[in-house]
């Protein structure tokens, strides 16, 4: 996630979005070379389409913030013009970002092998590994003289905070729980309601304005999921 994050500041949300969404089809080309996972044809299909919909609800949002940009004042134009990216800084991070979105899907091939060790044992060494890579990354930033880290949380950010590392660490569970009864590029599809979720939670949570191209997504990732779902549970699905 740190390479994620780092490179959304010097490429556009959207693409960055687009590509950090090609997890599942890196799990299911690895997962086909490393363990020898297939998928049914009719399965890759619908996870084409449940990226349609994930593609649909990232251009509309893009269009959205256009609009809303020609509908401000004069000052709100200036600040919303179009950013001019660096090529160069902005292929790099193109690369970067693809390079954490096949870390990611490489990620469920590496629990489906580890299928048959105890999710917490898993699961905890994965916490202790990443808790301290992002404290050491986290010094790093936090003490560089050159542009050190600047912040002044309240309680109410704290406590954001306290409750995203537990949900965090008990959500880390369920894929490692999940690889253990199916294949890792069926669990890994299942990421596309990530983006469902965050656009519903924009909605309900934040009065977030839905846009005919949001609400045509949500309803193609909503049906490809219960799709795959139908097909798993009927027997059709191995």
């Amino acid at each position: 996630m740190c390479l994620y994050w780092g490179s959304i500041i010097y490429i556009p949300l959207g693409v960055s979005s687009s590509i950090y969404q090609l997890q599942p089809f890196v799990t299911l080309i690895v997962g086909y070379f490393w363990i020898g996972e297939k998928l049914p044809k009719v399965e890759i299909f619908n996870m084409l389409c449940a990226f349609s919909g994930v593609m649909l609800i990232i251009y509309s949002a893009k269009l959205n913030s256009h609009y809303e940009s020609e509908d401000g004042n004069q000052d709100n134009k200036e600040a919303n013009t179009l950013v001019k990216y660096d090529l160069h800084k902005m292929l790099l991070a193109a690369i970067v970002n693809f390079i954490s979105a096949f870390i990611g899907g490489t990620m469920f091939v590496v629990l489906r092998k580890l299928k048959k060790t105890h999710f917490t044992i898993v699961n905890g060494h994965y916490a202790l590994v990443i808790a301290f890579v992002s404290s050491v990354i986290w010094i790093i930033f936090r003490y560089n003289n050159q542009d050190p880290i600047k912040y002044n949380f309240d309680s109410y950010q704290y406590i954001l905070i306290i409750i995203i590392s537990f949900t965090t660490a008990l959500g880390n569970m369920a894929p490692t729980l999940a690889v253990r009864y199916d294949k890792a590029s069926r669990i890994s599809s299942v990421n596309f309601l990530m983006v469902l979720v965050s656009y519903l939670g924009d909605v309900f949570l934040f009065g977030y304005q839905t846009h005919p191209l949001e609400v045509m997504g949500a309803i193609i990732i909503i049906i490809c999921s219960a799709i795959t779902m139908i097909l798993k549970y009927t027997g059709y699905l191995q």
